[in-house]
């Protein structure tokens, strides 16, 4: 499995039990997939997936505050992988986004961030989103186990960002992979022959090496989707462009500690609830306030129904 121009990093997670570090599928995880696809073909995953789609446009909400996750390898869409593992994808956030803001019960957002990132395509229309609801209702970004490179750029567009103390935070880059198998082919006596319309249209083909032109240009278009990266954590953490080149980790992740220390978090919390607990006094009682409001007409609405009834 490739990623074109992933922008992923941090621990796996749950991918570790099924990928070799040299990302080839482990006997265990080929188990644990004609498992999932016998599921799959019964009926009872894609049911599963069904539900979980329908119910998906809605955040959890609790308290005034409504929480939309952000979990696992990041897609654009739903798709079987992130079906068969309950991950999330920036179209389903969307949709709970849009969902909470428009919630009149919902005082504040929350983000549950766990995740080694993602790819790039949806990613800043996400972000951009994300960025824009500060003005609607106050946000908050929880960082547990790992909050990298889509993620990060996702989480930094929330008014906090706090992680768990034991988090890993950053990844900030973008990653795109050419495998060149042409050397493997010639071993096996094939020699494939490319037939293009256009000049460039196979230059990242695995089947022939890559010239230095075709490294030089996707060099060119990983380094402005970098820029892209930058540009959105300064905007959401509200900090100099350079800052960010200089102590964001340049592709590594950090700990909480060292995070917060350079600015890439707010602060540092154990569990969510810890986090919640220290928003200010005026974000907390709107949330409350809201939730409030919402159960009196709720209640009163079902009084009116019952009078009706009788």
């Amino acid at each position: 499995m490739s990623f074109n121009h992933a922008a992923m990093g941090g621990r796996l997670g749950d991918l570790s039990a099924l990928l070799s570090p040299t990302m080839a599928i482990t006997p265990t995880g080929l188990d644990l997939v004609r498992a999932h696809l016998s599921l799959y073909h019964a009926g009872r995953v894609a049911d599963g997936a069904v539900a979980r789609r329908a119910s998906a446009s809605s955040p959890v909400s609790t308290s005034g505050a409504a929480v939309i996750p952000i979990t696992g390898g990041l897609s654009q869409r739903p798709n079987f992988i992130s079906d068969l593992f309950g991950w999330s994808d920036y179209e389903t956030v969307s949709a709970q986004l849009r969902a909470a803001l428009a919630d009149p019960a919902v005082g504040i957002l929350v983000f549950y961030v766990d995740s080694p990132g993602g790819v790039i395509s949806g990613l800043p229309e996400l972000g951009d989103e994300i960025f824009a609801s500060r003005r609607v209702k106050p946000s908050i970004a929880f960082c547990s186990n790992v909050c990298a490179s889509a993620a990060f750029w996702l989480g930094s567009q929330a008014t906090q960002l706090v992680a768990q103390p034991s988090a890993d935070v950053g990844s900030v880059g973008v990653l795109s992979v050419h495998f060149d198998c042409s050397q493997q082919l010639a071993a096996e006596g094939i020699r494939p022959t490319i037939i293009a319309s256009s000049p460039f249209k196979a230059e990242t083909s695995p089947l022939v090496p890559l010239t230095p032109e075709a490294l030089q240009y996707e060099q060119a278009r990983v380094n402005a989707l970098h820029g892209d990266f930058v540009a959105a954590l300064a905007r959401g953490r509200g900090i100099d462009a350079a800052a960010v080149r200089r102590d964001f980790g340049t592709g590594r992740v950090l700990n909480a500690r060292e995070a917060r220390r350079v600015g890439m978090v707010d602060s540092i919390s154990p569990n969510l609830p810890d986090a919640l607990s220290r928003l200010p006094i005026a974000s907390r009682r709107t949330a409350s306030a809201k939730a409030s409001t919402n159960s009196t007409r709720a209640r009163m609405e079902r009084e009116v129904a019952i009078l009706k009834l009788q």
